[in-house]
């Protein structure tokens, strides 16, 4: 297995980056249109559970979970730049995450599990997931989960990712759902969903080429990016336009156990 990034790659990526608090608006429409919304429609079993994150610097999606849900977050990454600048986020915010630094696939995590495994935009970093996976897998507890999501690079508007931010797009790399489903089964997962979720999505990252068709895009983004407070975009997805594909999976024998039962 091959990461397509390094370390500082990513301490250069979150020195831009800077906290904010949550307001209460958007923790309402988190819980009733966002991210939030979505793991509660597909993991009603949420409330209280501990979850880590891998590579989960800068955090807003675990913020939520812990703000809505009452989730114990913890956060494993490679970047000390990335979990300071996290630690900063949760402490603006008023709640609290264990940070980790470690490489998460040499982790000694001393028989510690986890409820949830999670990753958000980490899995398309790698030429090969039956390693990541596997790691997933040995920090779960019994009955846990591995949930996870990676850019939509389907979708009709990866093409100006593709386009305008070639540098950016070959750090990146299209897993396919059959790619996944096999590369949780080597890894002694089971697949158990899947499916498309998040605003549509026509500016993915930075532009690294600048231009007025650019500059018009990123307009439009900033619209649909709002839009996901009046429209449900995280719990009705469409493959050509969603900007995420999501996937839960399960240890293999707890799903065999379910099935025989």
């Amino acid at each position: 297995m091959r990461a397509l990034t390094t370390d500082d790659y990513w301490d250069a990526h979150w020195q831009s980056v800077r906290p904010w608090k949550l307001s209460g608006v958007s923790n309402w429409f988190a819980k009733r249109t966002g991210f939030a919304a979505f793991m509660r429609k597909h993991c009603p079993e949420l409330h209280g559970k501990t979850m880590v994150e891998l590579g989960g610097s800068f955090s807003v999606r675990l913020l939520e979970l812990i703000k809505c849900f009452q989730v114990k977050g913890f956060v494993v990454d490679y970047s000390s730049v990335g979990l300071e600048i996290t630690r900063e986020l949760f402490a603006v915010n008023n709640c609290t995450v264990e940070t980790i630094q470690a490489d998460f696939l040499a982790w000694p995590h001393d028989g510690l599990s986890f409820d949830f495994v999670v990753h958000w935009g980490v899995a398309e970093h790698f030429d090969d997931l039956q390693d990541f996976l596997r790691v997933s897998k040995s920090l779960l507890s019994p009955c846990g989960k591995v949930v996870f999501t990676m850019p939509n690079m389907e979708a009709l508007g990866s093409s100006t990712w593709k386009r305008w931010a070639p540098d950016n797009w070959s750090k990146h790399v299209y897993h396919s759902v059959d790619a996944i489903e096999k590369a949780c089964s080597l890894a002694g997962l089971c697949l158990v969903d899947h499916g498309y979720c998040g605003p549509p999505i026509v500016k993915f990252v930075p532009w690294e080429i600048e231009g007025v068709w650019q500059t018009m895009l990123t307009l439009v983004q900033h619209v649909l990016t709002k839009a996901r407070h009046l429209y449900p975009f995280y719990l009705v997805g469409f493959r050509w336009f969603s900007g995420q594909l999501w996937f839960i999976a399960e240890a293999s024998a707890l799903r065999a156990g379910a099935q025989g039962s």
